[in-house]
């Protein structure tokens, strides 16, 4: 890092949380198309209760994810969209599950996916800033995930999302019927888009890469 001109991080928190103002850290440019992932339907028509979106692979958490399923007793209807090294054994060790599975879409399709779901849960063991948390925002679909990686930067909880302790089976179940029953979740929704629309549009972007090549350019053209 010493070497480096400029540092970039996905997102403000990142920088203090990984004490990275010595080295001239500035914000990255991760950007949502807002014009596709838009919100279509309000969250009380939602088919989904729960959806999980990703990559199958443990670092996801996704046999922790379908361990909590276990504990909401089929009360909920799930979807899980993806596809990873996990895959089969997320398919052999859920046949006593009742969700809808489909296997990994195309990001110009994602968004019709999200706007189905009422609450994502991104349980994951380590992140970056997921740009399926940032899509799912943009659509108006809350997000119930894990404080790791820039994650608590963007979701704060009952705000713009909902954070859960840890991934345990028991912390997900909790926190999903907590995020659910929550009174003002399509106000959640609404700040969560408004977020996106603010930090982090294609415009918002081309910003930022402005003002990091002017100083590495030392102010020249």
């Amino acid at each position: 890092y010493r070497f480096a001109n400029i540092v970039l991080t996905e997102c403000e928190y990142m920088i203090s949380e990984n004490n990275f103002q010595k080295y001239g850290t500035k914000v990255g440019t991760l950007f949502v198309d807002v014009s596709r992932f838009v919100n279509k339907k309000p969250i009380y028509l939602r088919i989904y209760d729960i959806g999980f979106v990703g990559r199958f692979s443990k670092e996801k958490g996704i046999q922790n994810f379908l361990e909590s399923l276990k504990l909401l007793d089929g009360s909920y209807n799930v979807i899980l969209i993806g596809d990873g090294d996990e895959k089969n054994n997320v398919l052999r060790n859920s046949q006593s599950l009742k969700f809808t599975y489909i296997d990994w879409v195309e990001n110009s399709m994602l968004s019709n996916h999200l706007n189905d779901i009422k609450l994502l849960v991104v349980p994951s063991y380590r992140e970056g800033l997921p740009n399926t948390v940032l899509e799912s925002m943009a659509c108006g679909t809350p997000v119930l995930a894990t404080p790791v990686g820039g994650i608590p930067g963007i979701i704060k909880d009952e705000d713009t999302g909902f954070i859960m302790d840890n991934n345990s089976p028991e912390c997900i179940a909790a926190n999903a019927i907590r995020a659910l029953e929550h009174p003002d979740l399509e106000g959640v929704a609404q700040r969560a888009r408004a977020l996106v629309e603010r930090e982090f549009t294609f415009e918002r972007a081309m910003e930022r890469w402005q003002e990091i090549l002017w100083e590495v350019g030392d102010g020249r053209r």
